[in-house]
């Protein structure tokens, strides 16, 4: 029985645990007034200061390569999402809340 509840239990939990855990989600809501160019300046100022070359960029995506790692920034309405690039993934995911520390940062100056 106990194992049996054990058991049900897990699967719950990673049936609502999110498929990229690693995914770094800034929502937007109080900050209307921001356009998409200037969001993606705020990207950009956040990969070229944790020393990422730009190596593709578009109005909603910038895309920044460091060694074997790329990161993507996906420019949304009202929120911007930084992950890893499909393939390029690293386990350390700090890297991906120091990107966003540094957008919120910016923000707030």
């Amino acid at each position: 029985m106990r194992s049996t509840a054990t058991g049900l239990g897990l699967a719950v939990l990673l049936t609502c645990a999110p498929a990229f855990g690693a995914d770094q989600i800034i929502k937007l809501p109080e900050c209307q007034a921001l356009t998409p160019e200037q969001l993606r300046e705020l990207a950009e100022y956040a990969l070229t200061k944790r020393r990422y070359n730009i190596e593709a960029s578009t109005t909603t995506m910038l895309v920044g390569e460091q060694d074997d790692l790329r990161v993507e920034v996906l420019i949304e309405p009202m929120q911007m999402v930084i992950r890893w690039k499909e393939g390029f993934g690293h386990k350390n995911d700090q890297w991906l809340r120091n990107l966003k520390t540094d957008v919120l940062w910016r923000l707030a100056e």
